[in-house]
């Protein structure tokens, strides 16, 4: 599932990159740059602490995506990720938390897109 959980966020980076060089909005801008930043630092977290409790892992290679609404796509991520949280953590804590914050930059993200113009 962790391999998953990986591909899943370089899709959603790759589309939130894309987004972020073409919106005419200076918030939806920086919300989006941050953001992109943000997961692959939590990303990278998430996998060295799992392969610290199980060893190491593979991401999925998904095929690239398209997102018509990136609000609607992230909202769908968190909840899948929030969905499959406790097989990705596998009874750890530590990793239990660290995808806690990933799921909070996806919603704080949703929040600046929506709300901050």
């Amino acid at each position: 599932m962790i391999n998953e959980l990986i591909g899943r966020v370089f899709v959603t980076r790759d589309l939130a990159h894309r987004a972020h060089w073409s919106t005419s909005s200076f918030s939806q801008h920086m919300a989006l740059g941050e953001f992109y930043e943000k997961i692959i630092e939590d990303i990278d977290g998430i996998v060295e602490a799992t392969q610290g409790l199980s060893g190491l892992v593979a991401p999925d290679i998904l095929p690239g995506a398209d997102a018509e609404n990136l609000v609607d796509w992230l909202k769908s991520e968190a909840d899948w990720i929030e969905a499959n949280r406790d097989v990705i953590c596998m009874g750890s804590n530590a990793i239990a938390h660290l995808i806690d914050g990933l799921v909070g930059h996806y919603l704080t993200t949703v929040y600046k897109l929506n709300e901050l113009k």
